[in-house]
């Protein structure tokens, strides 16, 4: 049992890496950030345009989603956690709302199941 725990375990490592890549190149094929950015600010230069991209980890071609992807993730795992791509906002305070209300929903969906369930 402690042996398919432990194995268990170890696949959720690569498989959680595997999900947060394809889940971080969906988000950046379906907005563009860079897009976003001109229509905020439709007279910035080209060098500011290139320190957009170099602040928020765009980088061109497949091999840009990976180094952006790890330098997303370096940030995730040290609490360092970007502005929002859509609106500019912190992401934390957001999440943290989002949580509780996901919580409050699995608390009270899971109380009303299990009534039904022992009731039947």
């Amino acid at each position: 049992m402690i042996r398919f725990v432990i194995r268990r375990l170890l696949w959720a490592v690569p498989t959680l890496l595997i999900v947060t890549f394809l889940v971080y190149c969906a988000i950046r094929l379906g907005t563009d950030p860079v897009a976003s950015y001109l229509r905020a600010n439709s007279r910035a230069s080209d060098a500011k345009i290139q320190a957009y991209k170099e602040a928020n980890g765009l980088y061109d071609g497949f091999g840009g989603y990976v180094k952006g992807y790890f330098k997303w993730l370096g940030g995730f795992l040290s609490g360092d956690w970007p502005n929002s791509i859509k609106g500019n906002q912190e992401v934390w305070p957001l999440l943290k709302d989002a949580m509780a209300n996901t919580i409050r929903l699995a608390g009270i969906a899971s109380i009303i199941s299990i009534s039904v369930g022992a009731a039947l």
